[in-house]
């Protein structure tokens, strides 16, 4: 399975891209690479600082034309602030993985 044909199928069901003023991807291992890749300029990736998808995008990120935003994160409550920043007032629909929250 690619995360990328994912993200692309589930957007294409809610009517497109254009449909977002902003796209939102939360991840931390390699395979979350490539969905990013198909983000726009002015979309945000929240990466786990550390892990696999940390290192590639530094490695290769701008190489391979990674538009996104990226802020990273370390604990859940991290992600929850940079929404709350970015988003202040406007409503939302956040959807994360529970695995993220262990710590709470």
């Amino acid at each position: 399975m690619c995360k990328g044909d994912e993200l692309d199928s589930y957007l294409r069901s809610q009517g497109g891209k254009e449909g977002y003023s902003r796209i939102v991807y939360i991840g931390d291992g390699g395979n979350d690479f490539c969905p990013l890749l198909r983000m726009r300029e002015g979309d945000l990736a929240l990466v786990r600082k550390g892990f696999e998808l940390d290192e590639r995008v530094r490695e290769e990120g701008e190489r391979m034309g990674l538009k996104a935003e990226v802020k990273l994160w370390e604990q859940a409550w991290q992600i929850d602030e940079w929404v709350r920043i970015c988003y202040h007032g406007a409503e939302l629909m956040l959807m994360v993985h529970p695995r993220y929250f262990q710590d709470f």
